[in-house]
């Protein structure tokens, strides 16, 4: 029979990650460091870039040049904070690595939600939109997502009372829905 250390897909049981008694540990430690590589040329690697070129651009062609050839990626944001693009990027990032990486539920939960309440002060601080409206949007939906990842903590301390767990499981509901609302009438007016 085998013996020794298995790692199990979390999903699927049936599937082998890795066994320290097959040595398929070696195959799943190369996949995981081609996915980490990957991760990591990807998920920095592409926002460094495009910060990059746009910021030679600026020195060749000007500001004004830089940001109407790269409008895409800098419009909306004032010209004090044009790569705040690249901040947003890390933040996706971010919370989908603590997402992916993060063992348990409970710390994952904890861990996003102070990753994005820094991104969240860093907004606050940088102010970076130069619509007003931008920004009070962009401050409610982190707001909302703090508030939402918060709450869902107590889920573990509510779950053997029917009428609690209920209860908070609507107002985070509401609060998303009203966030939503607030959001699309920001957009139609």
């Amino acid at each position: 029979g085998r013996t020794g250390a298995w790692r199990l897909l979390y999903y699927d049981r049936s599937i082998v990650c890795s066994s320290d008694a097959d040595g398929d540990n070696a195959t799943h430690t190369q996949y995981m460091v081609a996915a980490y590589v990957v991760l990591f040329l990807y998920g920095l690697g592409v926002p460094f870039f495009i910060t990059g070129y746009i910021w030679v651009t600026k020195r060749l062609k000007g500001h004004d040049g830089a940001m109407q050839t790269f409008a895409f990626y800098t419009a909306g944001y004032d010209v004090s904070t044009w790569w705040w693009e690249m901040v947003i990027l890390f933040r996706k990032l971010g919370t989908i690595a603590i997402a992916v990486f993060t063992e348990t539920d409970t710390l994952r939960l904890y861990m996003v939600g102070w990753f994005i309440s820094a991104t969240a002060l860093a907004h606050i601080h940088a102010h970076p939109y130069t619509e007003e409206t931008l920004y009070r949007v962009e401050t409610l939906s982190l707001a909302t997502i703090v508030m939402t990842l918060n709450l869902a903590l107590l889920f573990e301390f509510v779950e053997d009372t029917v009428w609690a767990y209920q209860g908070l499981a609507v107002v985070i509901v509401l609060m998303n829905i009203f966030t939503i609302g607030v959001i699309g009438w920001c957009i139609l007016k």
